[in-house]
């Protein structure tokens, strides 16, 4: 016989490597078990014996061995000591086998647990509902469940373990207790900030609290251990953002309610005081002298010597260093991928300056750490996951090119315009989603810029209706499909359908197709509207189409007016902001059911006119988001010749030139940008035919939304037995300050995006019979939100409030006005 010793050293409850069972080449052969022998299990051998695998008949592996051993240890407490084989003569192993039993609890059981149940108990406990549990760790575990329950605002909560040794059984006795909400919170100390603020507005401590104590009609928050040391770091964090750079909160007595269900709380408040800038300085991070000096720097930076210092003050402060650094060519390592050493950053790692508080004094002298990076240039362009748009079409809504300086700047309003396409959304969020990034080259120096797309749904179908200020109520069944292809048909009429609907046939040109159906009470519009922006597929450089069939129908105070009209355009692009445009429309105008107090303009032209006339003009338009404008300029010029030679039954001349300018004011911490507003727009024109007078229904009026707020729809100017005249010229402008409200962060992309902005507005305009005699002018001024809806983003809301500051008694004023379309 041949004996061979596996001793196993078994901690409690862990387990490390087995120690070979077999310390020779020949012993290593695998044997099988004859015989299993048993020390020390004493009346436990039998449920053992069942356990194991390493039985008569088993082939004996290393595998076996750790399994039986870890199972013994963890599902019944068994240690298993020492593992003897013995090789039979006449061929097999016996097995001897030695063990340690211990004491322990083979079945778990609650009581009292109204709460919680069971599964939830065994997970906070450690343990399974299969394994024995070691009378040595009850203590443990009884404090491990109620160290739950208090995590979940049972506070006082009991729990007693009652041990049954002989049926093998632990029993663990819950008192539960009430679930504690909180009751009030007491601030000792505080005189920066109030305890609430009334109805949210303005910093408070309270609306930084994880905790709180809800409403009339809400309960308070779930007291819960850990939460209010959460709490305590949060309203430090509020009182160093604002200066108080020694504040020092501390939870003081905790009291319950009779019933011990209401908490009671007091937090003691030392503020100290409030820190000022003494000096700001500059570093560089890695070490040496700065490429633009502390004089260049300051005139970036808004913090100054003897202002309080604020974190929202060094945030404004860094994102104007790195768009500052970004129009130099240094991309910031916020927005690119690549060593951190060559590109630009603030205060690495953490973004926090170097802070150098003097207590005498309450001041602190400021160090901005920065890192420069390398001076870049820009490699290639990329272009990712468009799977239907063409490279061309988003290439040029991107102003940046192949050896230009790496602009953070000039990327960001290339996002803007990508952006505001409206043609990209986030697949699960259905939200606007298009993200960039700088990302370092193999070559030293430079960059490539790559812009990141998710294809989105650009047909949509929509059905509603409503009340607008200026037209009335109306219902609407609009069928738009942006960034249409009229070249990419379906693969098959069977699958057309589907192909349609998933955006494979019919998109990804960049071309736009409308159709629009909105009968109204008093305004009724039909039309179908064709773009193609690249025709000849020039890029940049290219001419545009434009085809445009529609019909309205308004029913105003004085008239009824029908018109029908279609048009064709041709443009020419130079360069990515200028172009010009020509092009002829052919319609005709029916005036029926005239007011009986009508002015006499009306009634000289009811009937039916043919109207046939042809239009030029030119824009400059370097605007970065049509769809919600940041930065840029836009001037349009038309003139518009009708009648003569082109037939018709009237004949005249009209000019139409219209200017906007929007320049960022400054930014929030957010990096949020506060937006100027300018728009002036000035039209005039002369009847050159039969008339004598410019006909009534080419006239121009103001009042309304996108002429002059705070006057009903054709509310200002001349009027003629209590009805609007207009006028021959006109001019309006206005001035608006737009301020974000309220943004998120979407999936995958740096910057936020707006839900909501705030407006505070000045119009003013005047109608008259010539450029030299205009009638008095009218000013309004107002407030108003432009709201996004996340279901619905690319349909913002805009609301307004106005009232005239500057009016004739015989205008129609109106406070309210909306319109849909510009955030």
């Amino acid at each position: 016989m041949i004996f061979s010793t596996c001793v196993l050293a078994l901690p409690m409850a862990s387990f490390g490597s087995l120690i070979p069972i077999f310390p020779t080449q020949e012993q290593a052969r695998v044997i099988e078990i004859v015989e299993v022998l048993i020390l020390g299990a004493g009346d436990k051998e039998e449920a053992i014996r069942a356990a194991l695998r390493m039985r008569p008949g088993v082939e004996l592996t290393p595998e076996i061995l750790r399994r039986d051993q870890e199972f013994l240890w963890k599902r019944m407490r068994v240690r298993l000591l020492k593992v003897e084989q013995e090789r039979l003569v006449e061929g097999g192993l016996r097995l001897h086998l030695t063990v340690e039993t211990t004491s322990a609890m083979r079945r778990v059981l609650f009581e009292g647990n109204l709460e919680m149940d069971r599964d939830l108990l065994l997970v906070a406990a450690g343990i399974s509902s299969a394994q024995s549990v070691d009378i040595a760790r009850i203590p443990s575990l009884a404090e491990d469940l109620a160290a739950y329950y208090r995590g979940e605002g049972y506070l006082h909560v009991s729990v007693q373990p009652q041990v049954y040794e002989e049926a093998g059984q632990l029993v663990f006795l819950i008192d539960e207790g009430p679930l504690v909400k909180v009751g009030s919170i007491e601030f000792v100390g505080n005189e920066a900030f109030p305890a609430r603020s009334f109805l949210g507005v303005g910093e408070s401590l309270t609306s930084n609290m994880e905790g709180g104590t809800g409403t009339f009609i809400t309960p308070g928050s779930t007291f819960t251990e850990g939460m209010f040391e959460r709490d305590i770091v949060a309203i430090e964090e509020l009182y160093r953002d604002y200066g108080y750079l020694d504040v020092e909160v501390s939870m003081g007595e905790v009291s319950f309610s009779e019933d011990l269900s209401r908490a009671h709380i007091q937090i003691g408040v030392n503020e100290g005081a409030q820190y000022r800038v003494r000096s700001l300085s500059f570093q560089n991070d890695l070490g040496g002298p700065l490429e633009y000096s502390d004089e260049e720097l300051l005139g970036v930076v808004g913090l100054r010597p003897g202002q309080v210092y604020e974190k929202a003050r060094v945030k404004a402060d860094e994102s104007a260093l790195r768009r500052f650094y970004g129009i130099k060519g240094h991309p910031s390592s916020r927005r690119s991928v690549g060593r951190s050493d060559v590109f630009f950053s603030f205060s690495p790692p953490n973004g926090e300056p170097l802070q150098y508080p003097d207590p005498e004094t309450a001041e602190v002298d400021v160090t901005y750490l920065i890192r420069e990076g390398q001076k870049m240039r820009i490699r290639d362009v990329l272009v990712a996951g468009n799977t239907r748009t063409k490279d061309r079409v988003i290439r040029r809504m991107i102003s940046l090119e192949p050896g230009d300086l790496a602009d953070g700047s000039e990327a960001v309003r290339s996002w803007r315009r990508v952006l505001g396409t409206n043609w990209f959304q986030d697949p699960e969020t259905r939200q606007p989603f298009v993200d960039w990034r700088f990302i370092e080259a193999d070559r030293p120096g430079w960059v490539d810029l790559r812009y990141e797309v998710a294809e989105g749904q650009t047909g949509r179908a929509l059905f509603g209706g409503g009340f607008n200020s200026n037209t009335g109520a109306f219902l609407s069944v609009q069928f738009q499909k942006e960034n249409f292809d009229i070249a990419k048909t379906p693969t098959s009429w069977g699958t057309a359908v589907q192909e349609i609907l998933n955006g494979d046939a019919f998109t990804g040109a960049g071309q736009t197709l409308r159709a629009f159906v909105a009968p109204g009470r008093e305004f009724s519009t039909y039309s179908l509207d064709f773009t193609e922006p690249d025709l000849f597929l020039d890029h940049i450089d290219r001419v545009s189409l434009n085809i445009k069939g529609f019909k309205t129908f308004h029913y105003l105070r004085t008239h009824q007016e029908r018109r029908t009209a279609g048009s064709f355009r041709l443009g020419r692009h130079f360069g990515r902001h200028f172009s010009i445009w020509a092009g002829p429309e052919m319609g005709r105008v029916n005036l029926s059911n005239p007011d009986p107090g009508a002015p006499t303009l009306i009634e000289d032209i009811v009937g039916t006119h043919i109207l046939n006339s042809v239009s030029a003009g030119l824009s400059y338009n370097s605007i970065d988001n049509p769809f919600s404008p940041v930065d840029g300029f836009k001037v349009r010029l038309s003139h518009k010749f009708a009648g003569g030679s082109l037939g018709g039954d009237w004949e005249f001349q009209s000019t139409d030139a219209r200017v906007e300018k929007y320049f960022p004011l400054g930014y929030d911490r957010l990096d949020r940008p506060f937006i100027a507003a300018l728009i002036g727009r000035v039209r005039f024109a002369n009847e050159t035919g039969d008339l004598g007078v410019l006909p009534y229904t080419e006239r121009f009026f103001l009042g309304g939304q996108g002429t002059l707020r705070g006057f009903d729809f054709r509310g200002a100017g001349p009027r003629e037995s209590g009805f609007p005249l207009g006028g021959e010229a006109a001019w309006n402008a206005s001035l608006e300050v737009r301020a974000p409200l309220l943004s998120s962060r979407v999936r995958d992309s740096v910057d936020e995006v707006e839900y909501a902005r705030g407006a505070l507005w000045v119009d003013a305009g005047a109608l008259g019979d010539g450029l030299n005699d205009f009638d008095s002018t009218r000013i309004a001024a107002g407030v108003g939100v432009r709201i996004r809806l996340p279901m619905m983003p690319q349909m913002p809301l805009s609301l307004d409030f106005g009232w005239p500051i500057k009016s004739e008694s015989f205008d129609d004023t109106s406070v309210f006005t909306f319109s849909l379309g510009n955030f």
